[in-house]
């Protein structure tokens, strides 16, 4: 199972005692917090993480460039523009053919040149690649890296186990907390990532405007 950047067996075994990861009762939790934490992170990095094939990004066509949501990028499978709602979207060459749009790409940061501005503001471009980091989310350790994919960060992952670990402790598993006092059941608000949780994420987080 994809919980956004791992898989529900390797967190079970972050979060919980040996004793209790066969359990399934708290897998509906589990999964909620390695979700969360995972968009929790592509927001605070202003990018996608997890690899994604068939991603595609849609902006305004007034524009040299563009930095793709998710990267690294292994490939670009279509480039199309609109420029009203009767025509509709219109696939355009890609790279290497020497009509494309494109003139330069840099798959490490999802930066990709175009040959000159496609259009007014209101044309939008669109592009659809494959792009992000993978990750096995095979729950028997089976799954097998694609060709041309690059591995999460270790980085990153150490990340999101440390801070799935500090949701995991604040939250209330058993319901105890029901009729208790407002500010524990209150112990998620306002909480914000660990500082060396954004240490962690520091060398990943994009910065450029697109």
């Amino acid at each position: 199972m994809n919980l956004g950047l791992g898989n529900l067996t390797e967190l079970k075994g972050q979060l919980l005692a040996a004793s209790l990861r066969s359990d399934t009762n708290y897998d509906a939790v589990i999964t909620g917090i390695g979700l969360g934490m995972a968009n929790l992170f592509d927001q605070f990095c202003n990018r996608t993480f997890c690899r994604t094939v068939g991603k595609v990004d849609t902006f305004s066509a007034d524009r040299r460039h563009w930095y793709l949501n998710a990267f690294p990028v292994e490939s670009i499978a279509g480039l199309a523009k609109k420029d009203s709602e009767s025509d509709g979207y219109v696939a355009l060459p890609l790279p290497p053919a020497g009509s494309s749009l494109i003139q330069q790409m840099q798959s490490d940061t999802g930066y990709i040149m175009f040959i000159a501005l496609q259009g007014y503001f209101f044309s939008r471009l669109q592009i659809t690649y494959t792009g992000g980091y993978w990750f096995d989310t095979t729950e028997d350790g089976s799954g097998v890296m694609p060709a041309g994919a690059t591995a999460l960060p270790a980085a990153v992952k150490t990340a999101w186990y440390l801070q799935c670990q500090e949701v995991w402790k604040r939250i209330d598993r058993l319901g105890a907390q029901i009729a208790q006092d407002p500010e524990k059941q209150a112990a998620l608000e306002g909480m914000e990532l660990l500082p060396l949780v954004k240490e962690l994420l520091r060398p990943f987080k994009r910065m450029q405007i697109t």
